[in-house]
Parts: structure tokens; sequence; C-alpha cells
């Protein structure tokens, strides 16, 4: 439909924001309230939902733009080794056999999945570094928050700052943008499939699993994206 790609994340983050935040407020009115008391854990949500939420969304549309999918997708990965490193420094230990061979089949994995469409330039390269940046960002600044709030809560408002932010930024009122019916319900698919029940999953596994395994498993969406497409698209 040939919208433009700002405007596209604007739109997702915009109404993924109201219908989380809605369903937190539903869900768990105390916590949506009892976050707000503590300027530490506002500014940690801040800072998850602008430099992580936001930023990722903003620089892999950036990257694509500069390069392709396929390249940024294949730096986007390399977040899993930001997340690898930083978890162990944390904890003052090496990577473990099973950690180092899940993270070697995870990146080649992904290279595998886009030969010949790799296309590199300084631009592409920053952004795509930027988006793999912004992955270890959403995945471990809001530890420390899921360890007193709801899972909901947590990615509700941490959406609703990025929309925010994002919206004020790129001054998203300005675009006219005109889309048939089946264009709206492709953009609900997104927010609703692509964002709200995605972002949510994500954010389960890291409660469950902790950032650095939850990455690794989220590194099957070029595989997953791959034969979807194949299925859907031909």
């Amino acid at each position: 439909f040939h919208v433009p790609p700002l405007w596209l994340s604007c739109t997702r983050l915009f109404f993924t924001a109201i219908i989380l935040t809605v369903l937190a407020l539903l869900r768990h009115p105390a916590a949506c309230r009892d976050i707000w008391k503590d300027h530490r854990h506002v500014a940690r949500l801040a800072a998850y939902g602008i430099f992580g939420l936001m930023a990722c969304q903003s620089a892999y549309i950036m990257g694509i733009s500069y390069s392709n999918a396929a390249t940024t997708t294949v730096l986007q990965t390399l977040s899993l080794v930001f997340i690898l490193l930083i978890t162990c420094a944390r904890v003052r230990r090496f990577p473990t056999k099973i950690e180092t061979a899940a993270l070697l089949l995870a990146l080649f994995g992904t290279f595998l999945l886009a030969p010949g469409q790799l296309v590199i330039s300084p631009a592409g390269l920053l952004w795509g570094l930027a988006t793999a940046w912004a992955v270890v960002l959403y995945s471990m600044l809001p530890s420390k928050l899921l360890e007193r709030y709801d899972r909901e809560t947590v990615t509700a408002l941490g959406m609703a700052f990025a929309a925010v932010t994002l919206n004020l930024l790129c001054r998203s009122w300005r675009y006219d943008v005109q889309l048939p019916l089946r264009g709206w319900l492709a953009v609900a698919a997104i927010v609703v499939l692509g964002s709200v029940v995605s972002f949510s999953l994500i954010m389960q596994s890291i409660v469950d699993i902790g950032p650095s395994k939850s990455s690794m498993l989220a590194s099957s969406e070029p595989l997953s994206a791959t034969v979807f497409s194949v299925l859907w698209l031909g």
C-alpha cells in the first residue's frame, strides 16, 4: 500500500500502547498507579520505552531504508552477542559451552537465510548496529521492573512512553494516509499480532527464562518469517 514507514511505526506504537494500557488498567489498576510513586522506576520505564521499544522500531526501519531487511536483520542478531556478554559480565562468569554453541548456531542460521542479499553501507551498518543495541536495551532494562511489577503493566507503560515520544518527534499528525479497508485490516493485524501479542510474549519469556535465553529463542524470527512468507506469499 506504499505507506510512509515512520507513519506505520507511529500508528503501530500508538494503538498498541492504547490496547495494552487499557488491558493493564483493567487487570492491574494498583500496579499502574503504584509504579509512578518511585521516580527511579519511572526513569527506568521511560528508558525502556524510549531507548528500547521506540529505538528498536525506528532504527530497524531506518536500517532497511539504507540497506534492506536481510542486512538489518543480520545486524540485529548481533544483539545476542551483546546480551550474552553483558549477562556473563554481570555475574562474573564465562559463557557456558551450551550458550556459546547456541549463540554461534543462531548467528550462522541467520546468515544462511540471507545469501546474496546483504547490502552494507555506512549508514545501513550504523542503523543496523543501533537496532542491535536497542534490542539489548528492551531485553535487559525491564528486568528490575519485572521483579516488582507484572508484565502487563511494564509492557503497557513502556509502550506508552515509546508511542508518545515517537509521535511527537515525527509529528505523525502531519501525515495524510488514505487506505482501503484491506489496508486498515493489515494495519490492525500488525498492531494486534505484530505488537500486542509479540511484545507480550517476549516480556513473558524474559520473566520466565531471562533476557539471554529469550533473545536466543527470538533469533528464530528470520526463519519463521521466511517460512510464513513462502506459505503465505508463495
